[in-house]
């Protein structure tokens, strides 16, 4: 881990009131989302999130357990027909969620994403590897040997997230989820972040080269928002984390 991820991982950590120091010690698991997340309760009453990319709502979903727990205002887009509907399903009774069956472009039109067709044995987390890049999807292919013969397209209608909020009247943005197999950053670009300034942003950079992670990662701190990466997510907060 070099210096500047470890000086931005403190940062965030001391702005939510804990001191980090060195110590000898073997493993030290730390939820950095939850702690930003509970250190944003405490300021607002009524957060707002925008998740993009949402799946079923469940495989590695990231803020399930704050839906459930808090019943959080907010809008999930998801653009695959069957993984749409088994999110309708994770989500019913939930009245106060926005489900969007679409993708987020820079302008609105078709999109030709690529999925992988359901067959017995495959893991479960193949139902959500879905892309615009069709070569994406064969980076599976140690893990899916006839992976290519299950790839099928699939048209989808795209909007953007600007026109989502107006949609839904939305003016404050409190959380940003983004996992879009490696169009992550592509998809943050879309997002006026001089206007729409949620208070943290979560965003899959696994996918992405060393050179790309950098230019996200700059993009971002350009704005004023501190980041951290912790497995193949990067965690991004505003410096500091306010309420306004």
């Amino acid at each position: 881990m070099n210096r500047r991820v470890i000086r931005a991982i403190k940062g965030i950590f001391e702005r939510a009131g804990y001191c980090i120091e060195r110590k000898q010690v073997h493993r030290f698991d730390i939820d950095l989302l939850d702690l930003l997340v509970n250190q944003l309760v405490s300021q607002v009453k009524d957060v707002f999130f925008v998740q993009i990319g949402a799946n079923d709502g469940q495989m590695d979903d990231p803020i399930n357990r704050y839906i459930n727990r808090y019943h959080w205002r907010g809008i999930l887009v998801e653009p695959v027909p069957h993984l749409f509907e088994a999110l309708r399903r994770t989500y019913y009774g939930e009245p106060q969620l926005h489900l969007e069956n679409v993708a987020i472009a820079a302008t609105a039109g078709p999109l030709t994403l690529y999925a992988l067709r359901p067959r017995p044995g495959l893991p479960l987390w193949a139902s959500g590897v879905v892309s615009n890049n069709r070569k994406h999807l064969l980076k599976f292919s140690s893990r899916i040997p006839d992976i290519e013969s299950l790839i099928y397209s699939i048209e989808v209608p795209t909007t953007t997230v600007d026109e989502l909020l107006l949609k839904h009247h939305v003016e404050q943005v409190h959380i940003l989820v983004i996992d879009t197999e490696g169009y992550d950053f592509e998809v943050l670009k879309t997002v006026d972040l001089t206007k729409t300034r949620p208070r943290i942003v979560q965003l899959e950079h696994g996918y992405m080269s060393f050179e790309r992670q950098r230019e996200c990662f700059d993009y971002l701190a350009s704005f004023g928002y501190s980041v951290a990466t912790i497995d193949i997510n990067a965690i991004a907060c505003l410096t500091p984390l306010s309420a306004d």
